[in-house]
């Protein structure tokens, strides 16, 4: 064999780990096809983030989405119901009976975001891996909506789709932090 180099074609994106005890190993951060590149040129990894996000107790379910137009990323939130009416009320938010009106408010949505990125840091998310705007989501992801698949991964074309005018909508609003 003259050559002795292999080359491979993975449709996932492969980083080199410098950190936390893997000695410079290989680790499966997300599939090509879900990257999305920001205006800067920086490709991210919703899963990666979604799944970071997806730690706190605050969170049921999130959909990270980003615009090739825009320097930053957005999160759509399913929220926890019970552990999210703790939360509201150590905020502050006295009536968290009418937790719908609660999830449109601004000023409660930054600090929910403010909570997201706390973990984001811990877990080492760069800055261009933060969300930088939210809009919560009532209904959950699932088969019955066509959001989700039967092994109950987020259908992200389909959710794309059905939530594109709330994308627009959280960038036009511009970013919370």
């Amino acid at each position: 064999m003259k050559n002795s180099s292999l080359s491979l074609t993975f449709c996932c994106l492969i980083s080199q780990s410098k950190g936390n005890g893997m000695n410079g190993s290989l680790k499966i951060i997300d599939r090509k096809k879900h990257l999305f590149k920001l205006s800067q040129g920086e490709y991210i990894a919703p899963e990666k983030v979604e799944s970071v996000y997806s730690d706190s107790k605050l969170v049921l379910q999130i959909l990270v989405e980003g615009n090739p137009d825009q320097n930053y990323i957005v999160a759509l939130v399913v929220p926890e119901p019970e552990n999210l009416k703790s939360w509201l009320e150590t905020k502050g938010y006295k009536d968290s009976n009418d937790v719908t009106q609660l999830l449109s408010n601004k000023e409660m949505r930054k600090n929910f975001l403010l909570e997201l990125r706390k973990i984001g840091s811990l877990k080492d998310l760069n800055s261009l891996e933060q969300a930088r705007n939210l809009a919560f989501l009532t209904e959950p992801f699932s088969v019955e909506n066509d959001l989700m698949s039967p092994t109950l991964k987020v259908r992200r074309g389909q959710a794309r789709k059905h939530y594109e005018n709330l994308i627009l909508s959280l960038y036009e609003e511009g970013p919370l932090l």
